[in-house]
């Protein structure tokens, strides 16, 4: 009897595996995980259903080849393409709209001291802005972040606060 139990067990178990694994025919729910919601730095894709317009993107990864995909409410947004020297991270988004987005982050700077190679990496917290719609071919897209630092402020050689910052768009 204890064989048959066991026999049971290790079925049920295989069972509950392959229905996992495949699917078992079931229909995701509205707030299921697709293969289309995963993308780099924790972004949902902009998107649309049978007759709605795009939502407003960020071309949140500029160095990588996801950079051709807009992203909603990323985590991370690079902002220099070149080295990623500069970027926003832990990005949490208040509001999102067609025209304009607004949230909090940490904005990290390379200090590039005593080089770029091997720097220094300073952070700042920040109120995050982005503003300045673009419609293109991968459908509109932020275009500039402005930063407002509730503590210290990274300067420029020049002593000047590093607020305004262009954002790469696909295909500019």
């Amino acid at each position: 009897m204890r064989g048959v139990l066991w026999i049971a067990v290790v079925v049920l178990a295989a069972s509950a595996v392959a229905l996992a694994v495949l699917g078992g025919g079931a229909t995701p729910g509205p707030h299921a995980a697709t293969a289309a919601d995963s993308h780099p730095n924790g972004a949902h894709p902009t998107g649309s259903g049978p007759g709605t317009a795009p939502a407003t993107g960020v071309a949140a990864d500029c160095g990588s080849r996801a950079q051709a995909q807009l992203s909603e409410h990323p985590a991370t947004i690079v902002i220099a393409c070149a080295d990623g020297g500069i970027g926003l991270e832990d990005l949490h988004w208040t509001a999102w709209s067609a025209t304009s987005a607004s949230g909090t982050g940490t904005l990290w700077l390379n200090l590039c001291t005593p080089d770029c190679a091997v720097g220094t990496i300073a952070h700042y917290r920040a109120e995050v802005t982005l503003s300045t719609v673009v419609r293109g071919t991968s459908g509109p897209a932020f275009t500039q972040v402005s930063l407002v630092y509730p503590g210290a402020s990274p300067t420029d050689a020049s002593g000047a606060v590093l607020s305004e910052f262009g954002l790469s768009y696909p295909g500019s």
